[in-house]
C-alpha cells in the first residue's frame, strides 16, 4: 500500500515505493518500511524554498519532481526536509522485520515509537512485556525519554532510538511424564460419504495414555507456561480430572497448547494425554514431513517429547 500525493507538512510526496507505517506528530516524523528485494524510491514535488537531504541515497531532479533513490532501511533518518522558519520533517525507513516489531504508544507524556520482538501491552505510564525468550525483554524507543523506566537500564543508542533492556535468567522447566498404558490394536478407520470419519469417544478407551505433571513455578519472571507436545498418532487429547481440555489431529508438527486458554489449572496439577494410534491403512493425506515408520502391528501411538515453554514477563514503568 503505497502513498500517492501525500502531504508531508507542506511538502507533497507524489509517490513512494515504501509503505507508510505511522506518523509521530510532535517529531514531525513519518515512518515507512521497505518490502524485501524491492528498491525504495521517493518522488517529491519540490519547490525552491525547501532543502531535501538524503545522505546515504541518490538525489536527482527531473522537471518538477525530485527523486530520492537507493534508500537503505535503518534506524537513522533516511530523508530530511528543511524549510525556512518551519520545523524539520524527517522520514524514517524501517525494514519489514522492524515494522513487524513496531509499536506506537503515548508514554512519559509523549507519543513514541517502540521496536521490540516481545509481545507488548500498555497501561498508563508502563509497558508490559511477555515472551518465551528472555533476551527479547528489551526495546528501542523514539524519542528518548528524559529518564530510563524502572526495571530497565539504558544500553546505548541505535540510530535515532534509545535502547533499554532488563536481565532475566533463563529457566529450564521440565514436566514429569509417566506412561500409563499402551494402545490397543485399533480397527480400520470407517469411511463416511467422502472422507474418513473421526472416531467415537469410546475409541479413546483403547488409546495410549500418559500423565503429565508441570512443577510449580518458582521464578518471579515466569508467570505462566505453555506446552509443546511432539507425537505420532491419529488424534491426541489432553484431559484434566476426566474433562477434555483440547485435542489435535496429527499433521507432523509439534502441538502447542497455551496454558492460559486451554489449561486453567495451577502449575503442579496432573494432566492426562491420550494418543489414538494411526494405522498404516488410514485413508487420510499427510504432508511429506510426516514420514512414519510403522512396526509389524501396522499402527503407531508414540509420544516423543513434552516441552514446557516458560513465558517471561517484565514491566518498564515511568513515574508521574
Amino acid at each position: 500500500m503505497w502513498p500517492v500525493n501525500l502531504d508531508l507538512g507542506g511538502t507533497v510526496l507524489e509517490y513512494s515505493t515504501a509503505q507508510l507505517l505511522c506518523r509521530l506528530g510532535e517529531l514531525n516524523t513519518y515512518v515507512f518500511f521497505a518490502w524485501p528485494s524491492l528498491p525504495v524510491e521517493f518522488a517529491f514535488e519540490s519547490t525552491a524554498n525547501e532543502i531535501i537531504e538524503a545522505p546515504h541515497a541518490r538525489i536527482e531532479r527531473k522537471n518538477r519532481l525530485l527523486f530520492v533513490e537507493g534508500v537503505e532501511p535503518g534506524k537513522e533518518a533516511a530523508i530530511r526536509i528543511r524549510k525556512p522558519g518551519e520545523q524539520e520533517i524527517q522520514i524514517l525507513l524501517l525494514t519489514r522485520e522492524m515494522a513487524r516489531d513496531a509499536w506506537k504508544a503515548k508514554l512519559a507524556g509523549r507519543e513514541r515509537l517502540l521496536l521490540s520482538a516481545a509481545n507488548l501491552c500498555f497501561t498508563s505510564g508502563a509497558i508490559h512485556f511477555s515472551t518465551s525468550k528472555p533476551e527479547e525483554l528489551a526495546f528501542e524507543i523514539l524519542p528518548k525519554p528524559l529518564a530510563p523506566p524502572r526495571g530497565f537500564t539504558a544500553s546505548g543508542s541505535q540510530g535515532l532510538f534509545e535502547r533499554y533492556q532488563t536481565q532475566v535468567r533463563q529457566e529450564k522447566i521440565s514436566a514429569t511424564v509417566e506412561k500409563l498404558q499402551d494402545a490397543d490394536l485399533q480397527p480400520p478407520v470407517r469411511l463416511g460419504k467422502e472422507v474418513a470419519e473421526a472416531p467415537e469417544t469410546e475409541a479413546f478407551k483403547g488409546a495410549a495414555e500418559w500423565s503429565i505433571q508441570i512443577p510449580p513455578l518458582t521464578s518471579p519472571a515466569v508467570r505462566e507456561v505453555s506446552l509443546r507436545i511432539t507425537y505420532i498418532g491419529d488424534i491426541a487429547r489432553v484431559l484434566a480430572d476426566g474433562k477434555l481440555l483440547t485435542d489435535d489431529f496429527y499433521n507432523g508438527t509439534p502441538w502447542p497448547i497455551a496454558w492460559r486458554y486451554f489449561l486453567p489449572q495451577e502449575a503442579g496439577s496432573i494432566l492426562k494425554l491420550q494418543i489414538l494410534p494411526i494405522r498404516k491403512d488410514t485413508p487420510i493425506y499427510l504432508p511429506g514431513q510426516c514420514h512414519i515408520a510403522y512396526p509389524l502391528s501396522g499402527q503407531v501411538a508414540e509420544l516423543k517429547e513434552v516441552e514446557v515453554v516458560p513465558e517471561y514477563h517484565a514491566v518498564a514503568e515511568w513515574g508521574n
